[in-house]
């Protein structure tokens, strides 16, 4: 550090070493002060009320969404996605919405009650992972898509659409 008496540095260089340390050098190349640093510490982070704001926000966003699953779930399947939802709360932490989401995605190819049966069997023997049901469903038989009238060309009327080369014939003038 230099004292009030000798004269202030103008051009300084900084050299970052690593993310954890920074040197400052003077004009000359000497090194003037080197700085720790911490980016890890709690309480470093600046004060953004607006930013605050905004994560409350999305926290609250991200509540209600996953609440939503929860509540879907327990929905399609009853006493079972109930007790269903009470063990994965144990066992997969975080994880526990989208494991929710993913097995609420097997029901486009299985019918709800053969979910449901298989999430009775998952209760049974512990085993909460959305992969352990998928295991087990993929022993059932797959629903049969559900379709609608299948449309044929003889439903439209026969529409002449055709045009000649003609059409498509630029005139070029020369100047």
């Amino acid at each position: 550090m230099y004292s009030n008496s000798e004269s202030r540095v103008k051009d300084v260089r900084v050299e970052p070493v690593f993310g954890r340390l920074l040197r400052v050098y003077d004009e000359k190349g000497q090194l003037a002060v080197e700085h720790q640093v911490n980016l890890f510490e709690t309480g470093l982070r600046p004060e953004h009320p607006e930013h605050e704001e905004i994560n409350r926000r999305y926290r609250e966003k991200k509540e209600t969404q996953r609440s939503e699953i929860v509540n879907r779930f327990i929905e399609t399947f009853d006493d079972n996605g109930r007790l269903y939802v009470e063990g994965l709360r144990e066992r997969a932490g975080a994880n526990l919405y989208w494991h929710l989401s993913e097995i609420m995605k097997y029901t486009e190819l299985y019918s709800a009650i053969e979910v449901s049966d298989v999430l009775t069997e998952c209760i049974s023997i512990g085993a909460y992972h959305k992969n352990s049901v998928k295991r087990m469903l993929s022993l059932r038989k797959i629903q049969e898509p559900v379709t609608g009238p299948v449309l044929t060309a003889r439903m439209f009327p026969s529409i002449d659409i055709t045009r000649g080369l003609s059409a498509y014939r630029v005139e070029v003038t020369c100047e």
